[in-house]
């Protein structure tokens, strides 16, 4: 797979991932997952300027919201499953955060990759509704959070599409995000 992203060696999940993802003064990053917060489609601006220039340490999640958490990260992968079911794509996890090389301080950390030929520059990004809390009825098929997720992680790989698997009570859907290059114009000015 040929893209416009580097793999870097931190394992999703994991301390150093974290670390990463937080960034330093000397080393600034943004994740795509931030960037939901920069165009205002999710609260926090603050708490996310004074966490990436060290002057406050990331809030702990009191323990309904990390049950929450380890919830959706254990249903990823039974998610993903009948995604490929559903559609009969085989995905292969993504496992490690990702750098832009056009844009070195944007940084992806995506749920999977297609794994067919001809299907490798495909992301999945997998939601889960309950641990999904931007995901509200609306005119679009893929909340605004959502898609800014999804579009930055489109402009850190150079991909022409994502799709976004849901489990919504008993079922999971799917909704194709294709890249929109203004769109990841305007994510990254904001960013």
């Amino acid at each position: 797979m040929t893209t416009a992203a580097i793999r870097l060696p931190y394992r999703q999940n994991t301390p150093e991932w974290l670390a990463v993802r937080r960034g330093t003064p000397v080393d600034p990053c943004v994740t795509v997952s931030e960037l939901s917060i920069l165009t205002g489609n999710k609260s926090g601006k603050y708490a996310m300027w004074a966490i990436k220039s060290g002057l406050m340490e990331p809030p702990v999640p009191d323990a309904a919201t990390q049950e929450m958490y380890d919830l959706g990260h254990a249903l990823e992968s039974v998610i993903a499953a009948q995604y490929t079911r559903n559609t009969g794509m085989p995905l292969r996890p993504a496992r490690y955060i990702w750098r832009s090389r056009a844009h070195p301080w944007l940084l992806a950390s995506p749920d999977y990759f297609g794994a067919a030929v001809g299907h490798r520059n495909l992301i999945v990004e997998i939601k889960w509704l309950p641990h999904s809390r931007e995901w509200a009825s609306g005119p679009e098929d893929v909340p605004p959070a959502v898609q800014d997720q999804v579009q930055g992680q489109l402009a850190v790989f150079g991909f022409p599409v994502a799709h976004v698997a849901v489990l919504s009570g008993s079922r999971v859907d799917w909704h194709e995000v294709p890249a929109d290059l203004a769109y990841q114009s305007d994510l990254l000015i904001l960013a």
